[in-house]
Formats: structure tokens, C-alpha cells, sequence
């Protein structure tokens, strides 16, 4: 009726009653769940009815000392102090072990639950039937296969923790919707969709490199495991998190898997990823969370970090069961810090960054002390991104572009004198990556070679380090280059192969088949439209046209260029700048061509339209018209209409028609406002949504009225069936 080694048993075994760190864990000794008090007090009643009717051998089961009852008390008493909170859904009513209190003090155990088989290693799953499928309205007119992925030009180089190592010659990344795998050797991609059909939240590298899981976003996302090099989906682990996965991390042994759910929860989920098991989960924080990771020297010891917090986390096993404790870091005198890079060190110390570029020495949930320069200079101008530890050295990356590495003997040795002291030491090392780089981390190669690193920069590239640090150490270099922000202005050209593509402050041109950019420009100010000229405006169209925002239009030709020198690529085309003109006063939301009589009108945030004539040397002004709202949207009438005119869309719901300058003598002797000289229709649009919620309301308290009358129709019947049941007609 008991199971041997159940501290039911044998209370006085120390090893069975008191709390210890995880150590040695395995899939079955993982097993173990958390006993739950108030929701499962009725499994808890029928199993003492059981138990009074089961009296066990005294020769099998002696009674316990009045000692050991009480030293088993106290270690209850101390364990329910220590635990953190443990999500119910992880408590199985089926596992609780009970006592009876009754006279003869029998002791009764229901019998343990078998456990499901495990997933046999050989299963997997198919790619074609878990991933998510294109949504069309209508299949006969519009077939589900139309449209295939060809080429991805993007890359979230804003995302913490966005690129990994698979091989040395192979780096993967997310790029929106998909995985993007690139043998940097051969320039062959490939692509992984998602489950849910929607983003991606994060992506980690099994220790071995053999697998790497990826995090969903979406209505209770997935997490997918998947086998490398033949990406077949491997394992799916379900119900982690509400919406979104904002970090994953495995275990040295690679035996666990840590997710971090985003907003709302928050949750921190331990998984036995190969048998899809929760085994633990608590709530991380209430504020937005970083990073997890699992120490790579201390069995069962984790980190998290976010806004304004840190957390150390334990996987425990108590009297009661496997238990997760968090601890989460005091600050004292030390300003509040977000932290976004940390390195647990062997002996359960802790290094943090600081938003301010310091480094923080954590020891038992407390500030031991802060490393700074001399002078009290930051380790880094702005944030520390990443935390590192290699052989004895300390390496932080900064969003100022440095890496440097610090001596690890002498931060971890350090003696505070009092709370909130400082230590002053330098870099024994630094690497200046680029001129204008911001790193977000680094990732070591996989053979044993300490030169190769490659370096994720927020500015869209992705850097090849070599950080010997002798002088034979070869300069940075970029290995990809992508878009660093949201895409503000997209166009094609009309004769070659080509596509331009604007984004923060800089304009590239991509061979659409070979992915490589061919010619990159460099603006001080933010690029918000883009358009290029067709054959008709330039007979070579090599010619654009680029709206910033500052209300400067620019004209730029692709020729064959220059190459610049240092570390920047060297691209083989280069634009050229033909003409500069500042039409608007704020950002330039939309360029638009009549191509009938080569007609351009720029519109702007600051409400204005502005008419060009184009000629083979640039733009001449001819006049704008002010609407006093923002343009969203401008086009021209076909070729094939007799009169051109041009549609203006507001930011307010208005539409303005202006007819096209051409026929009009306009006199701009004092100005170029001719919006009393242009003829203009307007056509406001109102709001219908209000109209159409309030019919809704309408409708739905109609069906709810309509319900409650069958209800009360359905019960009168009831009631008129059982009178005549009951002979009262």
C-alpha cells in the first residue's frame, strides 16, 4: 500500500523531509508534483474515509515517535515558508500522499499513478500539417498556393537574443513571420514557418546543436522544437504563456527548457521538452521580463531580468515536492536599473549590467558591489547589452558598439566597504566594432577557436569579430546587412532586377535574386517615402526620388560608384546626389507621378501639396496648395481619363480632387500658393462606427430578450406538466 522511500515512512529521514537543491535531475525524478491544500480537500476527504478502513501490519508500520512527529512538522512548517507561489493547474489531486489521525496512527498512501509512456524518440511531427496555411476567401478564384515565399530581406535586429550559431558557416535568426536559416558559404535560405500563423517571439540552440526551439506569439502559443539539419518538427509544447514568448533558454544538459512568457502572465515554464511536460511554472514578474537563463555550473539555478528588476530562481525539492523559489534582487542605495545582460559565475555570484553602462556584483539577492573606470567613468556609454564569461576573462558587450573584457579574478574577489561602494578598474581589452554599430550581443563559433564571434548590431548587420586581441587580429567584418527599422518607403524598378528599400535613416538597393545590397546611402535625418522614376520620367531609370522628415525631397541617381574605405562594405553601385529641395515643413508622407505630362506632387505632414514639372535636369516648382491636415494618400486619375486630376486622402476622413496644373498660368511672383487659382472639389466622409456598434448593442440585447422569453416559456411548460402530473387540473 506504500511506496518504499516515502518520507511517510520514515520520518525521520533527513534526505526525505528537508528542503535541498535540485541536483542529478532526470526526466523521472522530475516527476514528483506539488501537493495542494484547499482544492483538492475533497480527494483529501474520501482518501481519509479509505484510510480508516485500512489498518496496515504494526510489524510492517510502527507508529512514529512523538520526536520524529514533531521534527516533521517543523520541516512542513519551514518548507511552506520557503516556497513561492506554484501554479494549480501543475497539481495532481491524484499524487497526494495522506495521514490518519486516528488512534492507531495507520499511515495509507494511494497508489501512485502510472505516468504516460514517453514519447518514443523516433516520433516527429509533420511540417505540412502543423504549419499555419494562407487564408483565402474564395478557392476557386483565388487558390491556396498562388503565392509562395521566395526571398526574406528582413532581419529584427531590435530583438534581444536574435542570432544563433548552428554551424560555423550557418546563422539563423527571425525575420517577422519565419526562421530564416543562411549557409553564409553558399548563400542558400530557407525558411520556417509558424503554427499559429503569426510572429515569433524567440529562439534558442539545443547544447548539442542538434535541435532548436522556437517560441510563438499568438492566442496561446506554441513552442516548436525542431531537428537540425533536417528541420523536421520534433516536439510542440503547448499552453506555456497567453501571447507571446519573450525568451527561451536550455539547460547545459540540455535535458530542460526555460520560457518566459511576455505580456500579461509573465510566466516562467520549466519543461521536459521531450516529453511536452510542464514540470514547474511560476509568475516571473509583474513587469515586462528580458531574459532566462540557466546557470551553467549550479544544477537547477536560474536568472530572469526585466524592467527595473532581477531574479535568482532555485528548483528545490521539499517535503512537499519539487518546488521553484525566486528571490529577486534588492538594489539599496544603488539606483533601480533595467537589466538586460547577465552572467551567473561558478559560485552563484551574479554579474549584471546597468542602463547606465556600469556592472553590478550580485551575491544572495544583494549588491556586493559596483564596477565602474577610473574617474568614475561607465565600463560603457549606455546600456550593457550582454554579460559573458570565457575562461577567465568577463566580456561585456555595450550598445555603444565596444566590446570589452575585464579581468574575472578581480570582480569576484571584490570586498564592498560599505553598501553602494564602487570599484575602479580598466578593460584588459576592447574592440571598437564599426563606427556607428549598437550591439545587442555576441555569439562564439562553434569549433574551438576563440577568434570567431559574430556580433547581432541594431543597426542591421551582422558582424564576423575575431577577438584575440593580438596584432594579427583581423578588423571586424560585415557578413549581412539588413534594414534597422520600420520599412517607410518600397519601390521597384521598371528595367532591372532591382528594388529600393528606405528605412530609419538609410536607402538601399537589393538584387532581388541574389539578396546582396548593391549600393547604400547614409542620411542625418530619417527617410519617410521613396519613389522610383519609371523609363518614361528617365530613359535609364536609374533615377529616385527620396522624402525625409524634415521636409526635404532629395533626387538621387544609381551609378556605378565609389568604394568606400575602413570597415564599411563595399558596394558596387553608388547614388549619386542630383538635386536638394526643401517643398514642406515637416515629414513627407507621399510622392506621386502623372506620367501623361510628368507631373510629381509631394505631400506632407504638415498639410501641404507641392507641384513639380520633371525634366531631364530635376524638378521645377510649380505651386502648392494647403489643406491644413495631413496627407495619407495621394494618386493621379489614369492616362486614359480626359482630364488629370489629382485625389488627396486626409488624416481627418476628407478627400480633396484638384485639377492638374497643366493650362494654368500661375503667378508665383511672391508665392507658390496657388490653391486659389487650382480648382478643388471636397468630399468628407463621417464615421459610421458608432452607428454600427449601437446596432449591435441592439441586436444583441434583442437575442438576449429572446432567450430569457424561451426560458420563461420553456419553464411555464415544466410547470404545466407537472400540475397535470399531479391531478391539480
Amino acid at each position: 500500500m506504500s511506496r518504499e522511500g516515502s518520507p511517510r515512512e520514515n520520518p525521520t529521514d533527513e534526505s526525505a523531509s528537508t528542503q535541498q537543491p535540485l541536483s542529478g535531475m532526470d526526466a523521472g525524478s522530475l516527476d514528483t508534483q506539488v501537493t495542494p491544500d484547499a482544492q483538492t480537500q475533497e480527494v483529501l476527504n474520501s482518501e481519509n474515509e479509505l484510510s480508516t478502513s485500512i489498518t496496515l501490519d504494526s510489524t510492517q508500520m510502527p507508529p512514529p515517535s512523538e520526536t520524529t512527529q514533531e521534527n516533521k512538522e517543523e520541516e512542513d512548517e519551514e518548507g511552506d515558508k520557503q516556497i513561492t507561489q506554484i501554479d494549480q493547474q501543475d497539481i495532481q489531486p491524484e499524487e497526494i500522499t495522506t495521514v490518519n489521525d486516528n488512534e492507531n496512527q495507520d499511515i495509507v498512501e494511494k497508489p501512485e499513478r502510472e505516468s504516460p509512456p514517453r514519447l518514443p524518440d523516433t516520433f516527429y511531427y509533420e511540417a505540412e500539417k502543423i504549419h499555419a496555411k494562407p487564408i483565402t476567401t474564395n478557392e476557386k478564384t483565388f487558390p491556396e498556393n498562388t503565392l509562395s515565399m521566395f526571398r526574406s530581406f528582413a532581419y529584427d535586429c531590435h530583438k534581444r537574443g536574435n542570432l544563433h550559431i548552428l554551424d560555423n558557416k550557418t546563422v539563423m535568426f527571425v525575420a517577422a513571420c519565419v526562421v530564416e536559416i543562411i549557409d553564409l558559404s553558399s548563400g542558400e535560405h530557407q525558411y520556417i514557418r509558424t503554427t499559429g500563423g503569426y510572429s515569433i517571439g524567440a529562439v534558442v540552440v539545443h547544447p548539442n546543436r542538434q535541435y532548436f526551439a522556437v517560441g510563438e506569439k499568438g492566442d496561446m502559443p506554441n513552442i516548436v522544437i525542431y531537428e537540425y539539419p533536417s528541420l523536421r518538427p520534433y516536439r510542440i509544447l503547448k499552453t506555456g504563456t497567453q501571447r507571446s514568448y519573450a525568451y527561451l533558454d536550455f539547460n547545459t544538459e540540455g535535458d530542460l527548457l526555460a520560457s518566459l512568457g511576455s505580456s500579461p502572465d509573465y510566466m516562467l515554464t520549466i519543461w521536459d521538452w521531450r516529453d511536452e511536460k510542464i514540470l514547474l511554472r511560476s509568475k516571473a514578474s509583474s513587469q515586462e521580463v528580458f531574459k532566462v537563463s540557466f546557470s551553467k555550473d549550479l544544477k537547477g539555478h536560474l536568472t530572469t531580468s526585466g524592467i527595473g528588476h532581477i531574479k535568482f530562481w532555485k528548483m528545490a525539492r521539499t517535503f512537499t515536492g519539487l518546488k521553484l523559489q525566486g528571490e529577486l534582487g534588492r538594489f539599496g542605495r544603488t539606483e533601480i536599473s533595467d537589466i538586460e545582460g547577465y552572467r551567473e559565475l561558478p559560485d552563484g555570484k551574479v554579474i549584471s549590467g546597468t542602463e547606465w553602462g556600469n556592472m553590478l556584483l550580485w551575491d544572495g539577492g544583494l549588491i556586493q558591489i559596483e564596477v565602474c573606470r577610473k574617474k568614475g567613468k561607465p565600463c560603457h556609454n549606455g546600456a550593457v547589452q550582454q554579460v559573458l564569461l570565457h575562461e577567465s576573462d568577463v566580456f561585456t558587450v555595450g550598445e555603444d558598439g565596444y566590446v570589452r573584457v575585464w579581468d574575472f579574478e578581480t570582480i569576484d574577489t571584490a570586498e564592498a566597504i560599505d553598501e553602494g561602494s564602487k570599484m575602479e578598474i580598466e578593460p584588459l581589452n576592447e574592440l571598437r566594432v564599426g563606427t556607428d554599430s549598437k550591439l545587442m550581443g555576441i555569439k562564439r563559433g562553434v569549433v574551438d577557436d576563440m577568434s570567431l564571434w559574430f556580433a547581432q548590431d541594431a543597426k542591421g548587420n551582422i558582424w564576423k569579430l575575431d577577438l584575440t586581441f593580438s596584432k594579427n587580429s583581423v578588423d571586424p567584418e560585415v557578413l549581412l546587412s539588413f534594414t534597422s527599422g520600420a520599412v517607410t518607403g518600397l519601390d521597384v524598378s521598371s528595367v532591372y532586377h532591382t528594388f529600393a528599400c528606405s528605412a530609419s535613416n538609410t536607402i538601399r538597393i537589393y538584387n532581388i535574386f541574389t539578396q546582396e545590397v548593391l549600393s547604400q546611402k547614409t542620411f542625418t535625418t530619417g527617410v519617410t517615402s521613396l519613389k522610383w522614376l519609371p523609363t518614361v520620367f528617365d530613359e535609364k531609370s536609374d533615377g529616385i526620388l527620396v522624402g525625409f522628415s524634415d521636409g526635404v525631397v532629395r533626387y538621387l541617381k544609381l551609378r556605378s560608384g565609389i568604394k568606400p574605405s575602413g570597415t564599411e562594405k563595399k558596394f558596387e553601385f553608388d547614388l549619386r546626389m542630383i538635386q536638394v529641395l526643401k517643398p514642406h515643413t515637416k515629414a513627407v508622407t507621399f510622392i506621386t507621378l502623372e506620367v501623361k505630362n510628368q507631373w510629381i506632387a509631394t505631400g506632407s505632414a504638415d498639410g501641404t501639396v507641392f507641384f513639380f514639372n520633371f525634366t531631364p535636369k530635376g524638378l521645377n516648382p510649380i505651386g502648392f496648395v494647403n489643406m491644413k491636415e495631413s496627407i495619407t494618400f495621394m494618386t493621379w486619375t489614369p492616362a486614359q481619363y480626359d482630364k488629370t486630376r489629382l485625389l488627396v486622402c486626409l488624416k481627418n476622413g476628407a478627400i480633396h480632387e484638384y485639377e492638374g496644373p497643366g493650362g494654368i498660368k500661375f503667378d508665383t511672383s511672391t508665392s507658390y500658393l496657388i490653391e486659389t487659382q487650382l480648382p478643388v472639389r471636397i468630399f468628407r466622409f463621417r464615421s459610421i462606427k458608432s452607428r454600427l456598434r449601437h446596432e449591435e448593442e441592439l441586436e444583441r440585447k434583442r437575442k438576449e430578450e429572446e432567450e430569457r422569453q424561451r426560458k420563461l416559456e420553456e419553464e411555464r411548460r415544466l410547470r404545466g406538466i407537472e400540475k397535470k402530473e399531479k391531478g391539480e387540473y
